[in-house]
């Protein structure tokens, strides 16, 4: 019935999906011009909240203060459902103090609202259940109106807990995924898989570090990250945090454990000339109850700023807007925008943008549709609105 984005892109792709042209920034929108409505969805900006900011919750001037934008819509509106979502970190944000402005701003509204954060991940649900082998946890937000604000009663009958009886599906084992099966399963559109391909200097860096896992790979199993340049004898430098103090300590262990193995791999790639990020090495890929190939061409990647990250090909991690698609190491190639598209729940007919660029930026700050449909369904369900 009516949508806002502030990203003109975002518009774009919305409307030629919906037929719904969205309006702009939110924060310009008079009340009267939003249609009455049963369900109001939205996703406020999540890098306030978020551990890779300065976590300025409500504090941030620009976005942390757009919840209230909602609650503007939410107080003239009153829908009957509301759906938030938002990163995990929501959750603890400002011990606490930010989860209680939001539970206790859409109480006072005549909402109740799950009293505790609901923490869903796509790789968490069954695929019965549409998930996806994808660990993308996320804080979902439900509330009902009732008609009852905390003045009329006390806060407990505000609040319902989902009793979320399908997740995790007690059957279901996360480490069950298969990446190798489902991108078999779920093949790309694209027709041209070229550019997507490994660039010679991203397959040298994986020859480089494939080579570090073969010789000692299984030796460092379950250790902090392996940092090239910290992979020496020297000393311990001073005046550097505790937790790099640690990671350079153990780093030097590994080192002098296997001397001249990694001499000779140092001598032999030159890793020392690489870019910053790709002079790290996080070797996730360590056996466990599924043992994992020591050969990194059988396995997930994905080049990150902390490092070449490795796992065993279950799940990948999350998507994100940034570069860091992940890489399927058994195909020589980066997920296409369709397959990322995939991975968020998007129909094989979800016209995406036509620019890979921004495509990927969209799939990777969109909330997973199946995670969204599926704590919906409950709480619809629960409501007795769906019969």
């Amino acid at each position: 019935m009516f949508a806002s984005d502030i990203d003109a892109e975002a518009r774009t792709v919305y409307e030629s999906n919906y037929a719904i042209k969205p309006v702009g920034d939110i924060r310009e929108v008079r009340l009267e011009d939003i249609p009455n409505h049963d369900v109001l969805c939205a996703g406020f900006p999540c890098q306030p909240f978020s551990k890779g900011g300065p976590r300025l919750g409500f504090k941030d001037k620009v976005r942390g203060t757009l919840f209230f934008e909602i609650i503007r819509i939410v107080e003239a509106k009153r829908p009957r459902f509301v759906i938030l979502e938002n990163v995990k970190n929501l959750a603890t944000h400002d011990g606490g103090g930010t989860w209680s402005v939001i539970v206790d701003s859409l109480q006072g509204l005549g909402y109740r609202v799950n009293p505790h954060p609901i923490v869903l991940s796509p790789h968490l649900l069954s695929p019965v259940s549409g998930g996806a082998p994808q660990h993308r946890e996320r804080v979902i937000i439900l509330a009902e109106y009732i008609g009852k604000t905390q003045s009329d009663t006390n806060a407990s009958e505000l609040s319902w807990n989902l009793s979320m009886r399908k997740y995790p599906s007690p059957q279901w084992d996360p480490n069950s995924w298969d990446m190798i099966r489902w991108m078999r399963d779920h093949p790309p559109s694209e027709t041209n898989l070229s550019q997507y391909m490994l660039t010679s200097d991203e397959s040298y860096w994986l020859k480089t570090w494939g080579a570090f896992a073969m010789k000692i790979g299984k030796k460092v199993s379950g250790s902090p990250p392996v940092w090239e340049k910290e992979l020496k004898s020297r000393a311990q430098r001073k005046g550097i945090p505790l937790w790099k103090q640690n990671i350079n300590s153990k780093n030097r262990d590994i080192y002098l454990t296997n001397k001249n193995a990694i001499d000779t791999w140092r001598k032999t790639y030159k890793p020392e000339r690489f870019p910053d990020s790709k002079r790290k090495f996080e070797w996730q890929a360590q056996d466990s109850r599924r043992r994992a190939s020591a050969d990194i061409m059988k396995l997930l990647i994905q080049f990150r700023p902390s490092g070449v990250r490795v796992k065993k090909p279950t799940y990948c991690g999350a998507i994100v807007a940034m570069v860091q698609t992940p890489i399927a190491g058994w195909l020589g190639r980066h997920l296409t925008p369709s397959e990322v598209g995939t991975l968020q729940g998007f129909s094989t007919e979800f016209k995406r943008h036509s620019s890979d660029k921004i495509a990927y930026k969209q799939f990777g700050n969109a909330v997973n549709v199946n995670v969204i449909k599926f704590a919906a369904m409950e709480m619809f369900e629960q409501s007795g609105f769906w019969q």
